[in-house]
């Protein structure tokens, strides 16, 4: 993906009282970022974020977690896919 191939992460952002119509359009500029689902729960959003080194984690985790509207965010760094169907013909 843009930049930063080889690693998947999803990163759970809430947001500060706002709705995620708010939020989305904040963090569709971020280019590593290649899924937005919203939730429900304590987190309002999972993205999925596709970047290689740590160190490009680290700067695509500041961006989400500077972006106005975002309270707070959380990442999961995958580990690995025991399954994947997407894309998979129909």
């Amino acid at each position: 993906m843009p930049g930063c191939p080889g690693r998947s992460v999803d990163r759970g952002p809430t947001l500060s009282g706002r709705t995620c119509e708010h939020g989305v359009p904040r963090l569709s500029g971020i280019p590593e970022i290649v899924a937005c689902h919203s939730r429900a729960g304590p987190i309002d959003l999972m993205l999925t974020i596709e970047c290689g080194a740590n160190a490009a984690l680290d700067a695509v985790r500041a961006k989400v977690a500077t972006t106005s509207g975002v309270a707070s965010a959380v990442t999961y760094v995958v580990l690995r896919t025991h399954v994947d169907t997407a894309g998979a013909a129909s």
